[in-house]
């Protein structure tokens, strides 16, 4: 089915790009140069780094290694897709902040539209999930081919719990980039390194994944997320308080959006 679905794309017809009347189509293409000169100069950026790298790591711990560690040696192979299923349920109920359109992600959304919770709140929130999971998974020994029936649905409690955070660092930070800079050319930058270095994450926890080669070591590897998360979130912590507000106050995301490099100093004056 995936090579007919391939083939079949040679089959759409060409649809030329259409522009607004009067208004020229603006370059969305980002530079290797531009990518790296915003890496370079931002501390915002810089900051936020440590986060994004990794999420890509945890994504692939989550696809690879969960799957094999846990599922497949405590419960037997059949309950590999179950345990993904399970995971990407909870992710879509969670991640409605940033997509609406999800049916069952509402619990986040709904309390960022009744302005209940912040975007520093729901980070704070995300970063106990993940770390309760890691810690069930360093300190919580599952035998193989377990008989208790407590095992199982601690387990699929687990990756609730870890799906729920990752559903945050998933939607956040590239939200997050995108209310730091006001020009396009700076957050299509942002962008790319946001997908270059969650990309890089991800190639990273399967080289770990090579050296780390036993089931035995599952322990090892979450132990290793557990303390990039701990880093990652204490240099958020950071730029919260002494570089960027991560929740902006009103007026400043529209300044942002109007071209100012400034939004503070644009917000007030508009003011006055």
């Amino acid at each position: 089915m995936g090579v007919i679905s391939v083939f079949s794309l040679s089959f759409l017809p060409n649809v030329e790009s259409y522009s607004a009347p009067g208004q020229e189509e603006k370059n969305d293409s980002v530079s290797f140069n531009e990518t790296f000169r915003l890496l370079c100069s931002s501390v915002k950026l810089l900051m936020i780094l440590p986060l994004i790298i990794y999420n890509g790591m945890s994504l692939a711990f989550i696809f690879g290694d969960i799957p094999t560690g846990i599922s497949n040696r405590c419960f037997g192979g059949s309950w590999n897709l179950y345990t993904t299923a399970i995971f990407y349920l909870a992710n879509a109920f969670c991640e409605r902040v940033l997509h609406p359109s999800f049916v069952v992600s509402y619990i986040f959304g709904k309390c960022v539209e009744k302005k209940w919770m912040s975007r520093t709140v729901m980070c704070l929130i995300a970063f106990f999930c993940q770390v309760a999971s890691f810690c069930f998974i360093i300190f919580y020994h599952i035998p193989d081919k377990t008989t208790n029936p407590a095992d199982l649905p601690l387990a699929l409690t687990m990756v609730v719990v870890l799906s729920a955070g990752d559903a945050v660092w998933e939607s956040q930070p590239p939200a997050i980039l995108q209310s730091f800079y006001g020009k396009d050319s700076e957050r299509n930058a942002a962008m790319a390194n946001y997908k270059m270095w969650q990309s890089l994450g991800w190639c990273a926890q399967f080289v770990l994944g090579v050296i780390f080669n036993k089931d035995s070591d599952l322990t090892m590897k979450a132990i290793i997320l557990l303390s990039l998360l701990v880093v990652g979130y204490i240099f958020l912590v950071i730029l919260d308080k002494r570089v960027a507000k991560l929740d902006m106050k009103k007026g400043e995301s529209a300044a942002l959006l109007a071209g100012y490099t400034d939004p503070t100093t644009a917000s007030v004056s508009s003011v006055c």
